[in-house]
């Protein structure tokens, strides 16, 4: 058996240099193997095989060719890009799909001190520093030009965007995904203070707190508004009142369990269809036919239904007399106990009664 082949430190073989002795390990496929340590021209230190080194198999680290097989160009340690100076030697690592391509890292140092690894394409083609120039560059700045290929924006004070206006200049702010946004706080039409991103402003994206996409879709939703008038939401008394009418006047017309609905709906007093289906139609008819505060809505025959036809805007006292000749002895009794409460009676003739009532309320009412 031949004895072992014997190779001095410091012997070379291409660009690789002998630092040590051989040795004998298990290479990937479980079989003894020799290999010795070298160190290549570009700085690289690593383990080869002592038989591809010796044979001629192996005469680099990998800096000399490519995956392309043309050899490949090393940064020299010392050089600058922007703010980094190459710290080291490249580091080379296998290419994430590529069986035998490499990508070289260099160990770079930037000149407010942070040491980073990169990839020679960002080195040379993208990164300027580790960070520190941009943030230097906006805190200086705060977005009155653009600064390297990161955009800057400047709102003067007092801008309006939507509902937005500005009250404070343009600053920075770190959020809550830990970058540096470039803010302005802003007062919304509404009362409220937002803190809103300065880009977002400009390209319109914020436009409002909220308010306006709540307002946006409340009129989406709103059929006539009325509600929101009965509710006290909107000052609109003509149409709050309006509306109380109207839904008495639907209510005892077409639900049952209403108390006046036997003098109504159950004796086949209805409501005109066009109205039934939509109160705004009511309310133009009522505003363009005499309409008052103090003018109550009464059919004109008392056995058809509510209709433009058939409605007209009177006092309360020619109201309660239509109802006297319409109704009789039932309305004549809820005259009496409405005289009563009032301290106007009690009276022993229902005529006397009625004629006090009727006496009484224009000065109730403010009629002349």
């Amino acid at each position: 058996m031949p004895a072992p082949l014997k190779v001095p430190v410091g012997t070379r073989y291409g660009k690789l240099t002998t630092v040590a002795e051989p040795v004998s390990r298990a290479s990937s496929s479980g079989k003894a193997r020799r290999y010795i340590s070298v160190r290549c021209d570009c700085g690289t230190v690593k383990d080869v095989s002592l038989n591809n080194l010796t044979s001629g198999h192996t005469n680099s680290c990998g800096c000399a060719m490519s995956s392309g097989g043309k050899e490949r160009s090393v940064i020299a340690v010392g050089t600058r890009f922007g703010r980094w100076t190459v710290a080291s030697a490249p580091v080379w690592e296998p290419t994430l799909g590529a069986r035998y391509a490499e990508r070289a890292l260099y160990e770079c140092v930037c000149d407010c001190g942070t040491r980073r690894m990169l990839l020679e394409r960002n080195l040379v083609y993208r990164s300027r520093s580790c960070g520190c120039a941009r943030d230097e560059s906006i805190a200086a700045l705060a977005g009155t030009t653009r600064t390297g290929n990161y955009p800057t924006t400047q709102i003067p004070i007092g801008t309006r965007f939507g509902r937005f206006v500005t009250i404070s200049e343009t600053y920075m702010e770190v959020r809550g995904n830990g970058r540096r946004w470039s803010v302005v706080d802003c007062h919304c039409d509404c009362g409220t203070e937002r803190t809103v991103a300065a880009a977002n402003l400009r390209n319109g994206n914020s436009k409002s707190c909220g308010c306006l996409q709540r307002d946006m879709m409340s009129e989406m939703l709103t059929t006539h508004g009325a509600t929101r008038a009965l509710r006290g939401k909107v000052d609109d008394p003509v149409t709050a009142r309006l509306y109380r009418i109207f839904r008495g006047m639907v209510d005892r017309c077409t639900r049952p369990g209403n108390p006046a609905y036997r003098r109504y709906g159950g004796r086949g007093i209805t409501v005109c269809a066009e109205w039934a289906a939509d109160f705004e139609t009511f309310r133009t008819w009522a505003l363009d036919h005499g309409y008052a505060d103090d003018l109550e809505c009464d059919r004109i025959d008392p056995d058809r239904g509510y209709g433009p036809d058939n409605c007209r805007w009177i006092t309360k006292r020619k109201n309660i007399e239509h109802m006297r000749k319409a109704w009789g002895a039932e309305v004549d009794q809820k005259l009496i106990m409405a005289a009563k409460s009032l301290g106007i009676g009690p009276y022993d003739l229902i005529a006397d009664a009625v004629r006090s009532y009727l006496d009484r309320l224009p000065k109730l009412s403010g009629e002349e």
